[in-house]
């Protein structure tokens, strides 16, 4: 059954919204893996401007767990950088209509407030993200089918080869997560 209007254009602005998002999400996340070296810094530079760090103190958004997050805050630094998406569709600012910066982010905020505003309409589960992960694919952008269960098996995405104790921190989390709720010496005992 089609909604009626005006519901049937909300619903069709509402996808318009997370499909964007997941555009700006998925770009920053996988577009920026295929950086050169110097590129990658001056995104993230521009990930430090945008969160207004100290310039002295270089905030490694590596360290962050949420993939989105770092993709959304990538994407908008790329677009403020003017580096390409690096496919045949929309451009960035195509793709950020939905969310325009104004003078009162930069006047009240002293910032640029869009990237919690595309994480906000941002679903990783929604027929949006779907369409956004298979119209990329289709514009020759390598997304896996599966996000990854952790991020140290996205080192590629995160950059976090070069992390300098990466090794510890990944280790660190697989014995936190990894589930063996009992050895082989039986079920565990319940307390009472």
């Amino acid at each position: 059954m089609t909604p009626i209007w005006p519901f049937s254009v909300l619903q069709r602005r509402k996808y318009d919204r997370e499909f964007n998002a997941a555009l700006i999400v998925l770009l920053g996340t996988y577009r920026f893996a295929r950086l050169s070296a110097e590129e990658k810094a001056r995104v993230d530079r521009e990930v430090n401007d945008i969160l207004k760090v100290d310039p002295d103190y270089v905030s490694d958004i590596r360290q962050w767990r949420a993939l989105d997050s770092i993709g959304a805050f990538r994407g908008i630094a790329m677009a403020r950088l003017g580096i390409a998406t690096g496919i045949s569709g929309p451009a960035w600012q195509e793709m950020l209509r939905f969310w325009e910066e104004t003078f009162l982010d930069l006047a009240i905020w002293e910032r640029d407030m869009r990237t919690g505003f595309v994480l906000w309409d941002y679903r990783a589960g929604s027929t949006a993200t779907a369409d956004a992960k298979r119209y990329l694919r289709q514009h020759g952008l390598d997304i896996p089918d599966v996000e990854a269960a952790n991020p140290w098996e996205m080192e590629s995405l995160l950059g976090t080869a070069s992390y300098p104790d990466a090794e510890a921190r990944r280790a660190e989390w697989l014995e936190k997560w990894t589930l063996d709720p009992h050895p082989n010496d039986g079920p565990p005992a319940h307390p009472r």
